[in-house]
């Protein structure tokens, strides 16, 4: 780094500086991009600020008005969104979000001027530089800014993840302009005092306020319960569908929290409540025992106009008491033991098996011996060679 043509090893605020970047061309560079660690500062579209009129204006400013936005040397096209007012008189202030034509790297405490084609309008202070679209005329959107913007540290930081969590270490420290080591004692102490919580560990640690992942508990709670009551024969929600409803990847470590707490049971890839029974009317339970009943009258034959709706099938499947090798072919679960047991005894005491064996071996049809040999290759119990079947 030079300034003015002398050789420095620091540069303090405000001065004027060259520096020497290597592997980028001058003509990748534009008016208002910044120097900074990677991955620390990311461009923004949408911040939340507090303005500041100008004293001497002839006009307002009027919610939606589209404005000049300087900050640093970045100049940038703005939508100004008055969050209290649908107005803004001389001399007056009001918190307000501005949208960004263009992304811009910035933090919060930045200082910024916006300027309509005539004048200078007035300026103000960044209070959060990756904002959420807010809904105006709400005090609590407008207490949550105060506190962001004037409050005391802790408090801080506890208003900006409010706005947007679950939200990691790093993303939270830019949020609040914080370097990472002062936010990570910070949000340790309030981790400490129940202000926020922390879900997962190491790099995949997420962090919520208190009320956050309460709301987070309850909407898990109420999606899980609301489920049990529209499929009283199913035995949970699928986990895939309760993480896309709480806007959760599946290996998500808020989930698996909320497993770990005992908050909801996970079973295989169901999910359901602590004290939820499968519930089945007279008629479920009915046509499952007629239907199990029809499997063991020919167990290697099982009748292939027997049917029973999805819901009954998959609790038996769940359950481990039918075993289903293939659309329309469901065996009970200890027929198919046996004929898997013997299968494998004699591939294994031959070196191989046909279809035609195993056919005759269980005096069962081609149709039911294929459908075995199919589903043990698919269960890594058997590979197909040709004609024959050898064990894996």
């Amino acid at each position: 780094m030079q300034t003015h043509k002398a050789r420095i090893g620091a540069a303090s605020q405000g001065s004027r500086v060259a520096a020497n970047l290597t592997g980028v061309a001058k003509s990748q560079l534009e008016r208002g991009y910044v120097l900074t660690y990677p991955g620390w500062l990311v461009p923004t579209e949408r911040i939340d600020v507090k303005i500041r009129l100008l004293t001497d204006l002839k006009h307002p400013l009027r919610h939606g008005a589209e404005v000049t936005f300087f900050t640093g040397a970045a100049e940038v096209i703005a939508k100004v969104h008055l969050l209290e007012k649908e107005k803004l008189e001389s001399g007056e202030i009001s918190w307000a979000q501005l949208a960004l034509a263009n992304p811009v790297a910035l933090v919060k405490g930045d200082h910024f001027i916006i300027r309509s084609p005539m004048d200078t309008l007035g300026g103000g202070m960044i209070v959060s530089s990756h904002a959420p679209r807010h809904r105006r005329f709400r005090p609590a959107v407008i207490q949550n800014l105060k506190v962001r913007g004037e409050g005391e540290v802790e408090d801080v930081v506890v208003a900006t993840l409010e706005t947007d969590q679950p939200l990691g270490l790093e993303k939270l420290a830019v949020q609040c302009a914080l370097a990472t080591e002062e936010a990570s004692m910070i949000i340790g102490e309030l981790i400490k005092r129940g202000r926020i919580v922390a879900v997962g560990h190491g790099g995949q640690n997420l962090l919520f306020t208190k009320s956050g992942w309460g709301r987070l508990v309850k909407k898990a709670e109420t999606a899980v319960e609301n489920y049990h009551r529209r499929f009283p024969a199913r035995s949970g929600m699928p986990k895939g569908e309760l993480s896309s409803k709480l806007g959760l990847s599946p290996n998500s470590p808020a989930l698996r929290r909320l497993f770990d707490d005992g908050v909801l049971i996970e079973e295989g890839a169901a999910v359901h409540s602590p004290s939820y029974k499968v519930q089945l009317s007279q008629q479920q339970q009915a046509k499952i025992d007629t239907f199990l009943h029809a499997l063991n009258q020919n167990p290697y034959s099982p009748p292939g106009d027997m049917t029973l709706e999805p819901d009954l099938l998959n609790l038996l499947i769940e359950q481990q008491k039918v075993v289903k090798v293939s659309d329309g072919v469901v065996f009970s679960a200890p027929a198919y033991k046996e004929m898997m047991d013997k299968v494998i005894a004699y591939a294994r005491a031959k070196g191989k098996v046909t279809l035609a064996e195993v056919r005759d071996m269980l005096g069962t049809s081609r149709k039911y011996a294929q459908a075995l040999l199919e589903y043990m290759d698919e269960k890594k119990l058997t590979r197909r060679v040709g004609d024959e079947r050898v064990l894996r």
